[in-house]
C-alpha cells in the first residue's frame, strides 16, 4: 500500500539571525498541524549559537534535504527567518517558501533592534563578502521556486525595499512569485496573516494528498509454499460437492 505524499513545512522563527526561539511559531506549527501538514520546527541557532547566517543557511538546507526524501517542502520563515527561507527558495532547495518579513540584502539591510553596525556582524563572524552570500537578492540562479512574499507598510525593522527588490529579481525568473503588502503591519504580524499564508501553502501543496492504489496494492492472499491456499482448497472442493449433487438430481 502507497503512503500518503507528506507536505514538509519548516518552520524558521525570527530574532535577528542570534535571538528568538522555537516556541515564538508555536501558534502556525499547530495549526498548520491540524490542517494535516507534518510540521518541522528547525532550531538554527542550536548549530550556530553565535548567529552566523552562512552556518544557519546549512542548518536550514539538511532539514530540508532530510524532508524532501518523502515529498515537497515548504520552507515558512519570519523575518529573519524568512530570510533563511528565501535563501533557499532562491535556489530551488524547496519546493517552496513562505517569506514574511525577511531582509533579502544584508549589505544595504537597517535596523535599530538590533542595530545592524559594524560590530553587530562582526558579532555573527559575517564579513561583507559573507553577508552578500548569505543575501537571498544575490543568490537567484534563474530557477527560483514559487515564494509569498509578506512585507509590514509600516515596519521599522526591516524596509519594505527589501522585499520589493528581491520581489522584482525573482519575479523575472519565476512567474509564481506574489508580493502581500501588509497594511498597517509594523514587523510580519497581523491578524489574517497566518491565514493567508495558509492559503497560498494549501493552493500548491494540499495536505494529504494520496497517491494513486490500486485494488492490489490494498489486498494481498498469501500464498502457502507446497500447497494451494486454504481459501482457494474451500472453493474447489465447494466446486466438487455442487457438482456432484446436481448429477445425482
Amino acid at each position: 500500500m502507497h503512503l500518503a505524499t507528506v507536505v514538509t513545512i519548516l518552520l524558521l522563527h525570527g530574532g535577528g539571525f542570534v535571538g528568538g526561539t522555537t516556541q515564538e511559531v508555536k501558534p502556525f506549527a499547530d495549526d498548520l498541524r491540524d490542517a494535516g501538514y507534518h510540521v518541522v520546527v528547525v532550531d538554527y541557532l542550536a548549530d550556530n549559537p553565535n548567529g552566523n547566517v552562512l552556518g544557519e543557511i546549512g542548518t536550514v538546507k539538511r532539514a530540508a534535504d532530510a524532508a524532501r526524501a518523502d515529498g515537497p517542502v515548504v520552507a515558512y520563515g519570519l523575518s529573519a527567518g524568512a530570510t533563511l527561507a528565501a535563501d533557499l527558495a532562491a535556489r530551488g532547495e524547496v519546493d517552496g517558501a513562505v517569506v514574511a518579513g525577511g531582509p533579502t540584502d544584508l549589505l544595504t539591510w537597517f535596523c535599530l533592534s538590533p542595530l545592524t553596525s559594524a560590530g553587530y556582524w562582526a558579532g555573527l563572524g559575517m564579513t561583507p563578502t559573507d553577508r552578500r552570500a548569505a543575501s537571498p537578492q544575490f543568490l537567484l540562479d534563474g530557477h527560483p521556486s514559487p515564494q509569498l512574499l509578506m512585507y509590514g507598510d509600516i515596519d521599522p525593522l526591516v524596509q519594505i525595499n527589501q522585499g520589493l527588490d528581491y520581489y522584482d529579481a525573482a519575479r523575472k525568473q519565476q512567474p509564481d512569485t506574489q508580493f502581500v503588502l501588509m497594511p498597517v503591519a509594523p514587523h510580519t504580524f497581523r491578524q489574517p496573516y497566518p491565514t493567508e499564508a495558509k492559503q497560498w501553502i494549501e493552493a500548491r501543496w494540499p495536505a494529504g494528498d494520496l497517491r494513486p492504489t490500486t485494488l492490489k496494492d490494498r489486498i494481498r492472499i498469501p500464498r502457502v509454499s507446497g500447497a494451494a491456499h486454504p481459501a482457494a482448497r474451500h472453493a474447489k472442493r465447494s466446486a466438487k460437492a455442487k457438482k456432484r449433487a446436481t448429477r445425482r438430481r
